[in-house]
């Protein structure tokens, strides 16, 4: 999935704003993707925006898409200041 590469992409170069649009562009037409998600929740962690982790997380679950441990874990992480 290029997208999804280049949503990691931007996420690993601090650039998670810039993602978000494609992942909303990438939702429209092919649903809601689990990794994507982590990817940005992982990249605002990351970024020190908690608030914007967990409203992507709140996101996720009003969607009903399947959170995983390894989110809980970036979310955690996060807020214990490990990043």
């Amino acid at each position: 999935m290029i997208v999804g590469t280049f949503v990691e992409g931007l996420c690993k170069d601090g650039r998670v704003h810039c993602a978000l649009p494609l992942f909303d562009k990438l939702c429209e037409r092919v649903g809601e993707i689990v990794i994507i998600y982590g990817t940005l929740i992982n990249g605002f962690c990351k970024m020190h925006e908690i608030g914007r982790a967990l409203e992507m997380h709140r996101r996720m679950v009003n969607v009903e898409c399947k959170v995983n441990m390894l989110t809980y874990s970036m979310i955690i992480d996060a807020l214990m200041g490990v990043y």
